[in-house]
């Protein structure tokens, strides 16, 4: 280190600033992030220390520093999205004196009847219920499934056969198949690598990596480092 300056650590103003452009002294100051301005004997030792820095190092070394540094903030590794499952209750219920039913979902069961009598002309019965991890796909099914019983709005017309079929849940079977199928059919994320040409898919791996910065996407650790994005 050039010994043209000797600095006191100690008189080093503690914590962040940032630079600010002086109009009046056609200078640079330094305030924190509360608004305040080191005491004048801070900002000459902070001025010594960049100083004797400026010295020492060359804008090879600063430009070496800034891309390993910029490296390792900017891979991120991504997970391919997946579809997300709602735990809660599937349940049937109609409104008294008609055989009108809807399919519902909710995490509070308790409540959601509560929302649905005070928000109907006529009173709502609660006909059957499920817990399931996967509930708004089970409606989907169900929907599906009693499609040709639809009369309007979401509400069915549904006998004791359809109402039996759901409480002893006789559905999990075709549930289950439609769902796998409904899986294969869907498209599948993918990701080509900008630095070696390689495409990914979900099914391959279930994550890849990208740049921080630009967005980049990566097909492995090692393409992603070898990307060099600079914010300047």
């Amino acid at each position: 280190m050039s010994n043209k300056y000797e600095i006191n650590k100690k008189k080093l103003p503690p914590g962040v600033y940032h630079f600010y452009y002086d109009e009046n002294s056609k200078g640079v100051y330094l305030m924190d992030g509360h608004g305040f301005i080191p005491e004048k004997e801070e900002i000459i030792e902070a001025a010594k220390g960049l100083t004797n820095f400026a010295n020492y190092y060359s804008q090879k070394d600063i430009d070496q520093y800034n891309k390993s540094n910029l490296k390792e903030e900017i891979v991120v590794q991504y997970t391919f999205r997946e579809r997300k499952k709602k735990n809660g209750y599937i349940f049937i219920y109609r409104e008294l004196g008609t055989n009108l039913y809807r399919f519902g979902v909710t995490k509070d069961l308790h409540e959601r009847m509560i929302a649905l009598n005070n928000a109907s002309p006529v009173t709502v019965e609660l006909i059957c219920s499920h817990r399931s991890e996967d509930i708004s796909m089970v409606k989907e099914y169900l929907q599906k499934k009693f499609q040709g019983k639809l009369s309007h709005s979401n509400w069915y017309r549904l006998d004791y056969k359809d109402i039996d079929y759901v409480k002893s849940k006789a559905y999990k079977e075709g549930f289950h198949d439609w769902l796998e199928e409904k899986e294969r059919s869907r498209k599948k994320q993918n990701i080509t690598c900008i630095a070696c040409g390689k495409t990914v898919t979900e099914l391959e791996c279930n994550h890849y990596y990208g740049c921080g910065l630009c967005g980049s996407k990566f097909c492995s650790e090692k393409c992603g480092h070898s990307h060099y994005c600079s914010p300047l």
